[in-house]
């Protein structure tokens, strides 16, 4: 059963169910044959399997059910298909991870779209990190060069790996821009110091906040500097001086404390026309 299920071969998982094969046989792992359907995509299989009455709840030894294996692969058809017949949307694994979760973190749009008609929750946190959860996958591979020990909301992961596609799906859903993880990193913290130009872009479009500063008190900006990510330094950069405009003096010293690797920025030929503008707000402090 296993394997048929794999393959996603239905002739060979009829002929199976009708000799009364185990229809909830586990392989070293814990999958079920519903498991391997969805975690591969097979939706005949997974219909089949379904109408068989396979349980859809069921978990491996990670505490992942199939509509979770379904969403982080990104098969959206067989995640409609367990869906449709009532799997739930809010199982954890064992780490608290949603399909909304796995979903986003690996940019599959249209899961991102389903999960979210389906009232996926935009602001539940996990427990482990996203380096750990690419380690431990067999399955997909998960992209990610930084490697952090903190709970992680959709938007997080999002952001992290430059899903600028679902990233927008979970604004316009309510999910929280200003949200910190444990080391106080906003999701806009975590784009920049992975250098994704169209996920800050969009963050900046939906009035993230450039002056907020993480653990360390570093901004944004100071993370992206430490990754030398230029373009990503620009348009944090014209993000932070927007500030400026809105800045009485009082405020002003404040705002510039926050953009004193800007200022630095600023120098570089590239990016010559802003530092008249940082000059004139310094000098206001000044004065």
């Amino acid at each position: 059963m296993i394997s048929a299920a794999s393959r996603g071969n239905v002739l060979q998982l009829a002929r199976l169910l009708e000799n009364n094969a185990n229809i909830e046989e586990r392989d070293r792992d814990g999958f079920s044959p519903l498991h391997c359907a969805a975690c591969f995509g097979h939706e005949d299989a997974v219909r089949l399997l379904l109408e068989n009455n396979a349980d859809i709840a069921a978990r491996d030894k990670e505490g992942t059910t199939p509509l979770l294996w379904a969403a982080h692969n990104g098969h959206e058809g067989a995640a409609r298909l367990l869906l449709q017949n009532n799997a739930d949307i809010t199982a954890r694994d064992n780490d608290s991870r949603s399909p909304l979760h796995y979903a986003a973190m690996n940019g599959y749009e249209g899961a991102v779209r389903l999960l979210l008609e389906n009232n996926a929750d935009t602001r539940r946190w996990t427990r482990c990190s996203a380096w750990r959860w690419a380690r431990r996958s067999r399955h997909s591979p998960l992209v990610s060069s930084t490697r952090r020990q903190d709970a992680d909301s959709p938007l997080h992961l999002a952001a992290m790996n430059g899903h600028e596609g679902a990233v927008r799906l979970l604004l316009q859903n309510n999910a929280d821009l200003e949200a910190r993880d444990n080391d106080g990193f906003s999701p806009l913290h975590l784009a920049a110091m992975n250098g994704h130009e169209g996920v800050v872009r969009l963050l900046l479009e939906n009035n993230a906040d450039t002056a907020a500063r993480d653990n360390r008190g570093h901004t944004a900006l100071d993370e992206m500097l430490c990754g030398g990510h230029d373009a990503v330094a620009a348009l944090l950069l014209a993000g932070a001086l927007r500030l400026l405009q809105l800045c009485t003096r009082a405020l002003l010293t404040t705002v510039l404390s926050s953009l004193s690797a800007a200022v630095v920025l600023a120098a570089y030929p590239r990016n010559l026309q802003v530092l008249p503008i940082v000059s004139a707000a310094v000098e206001r402090t000044q004065g």
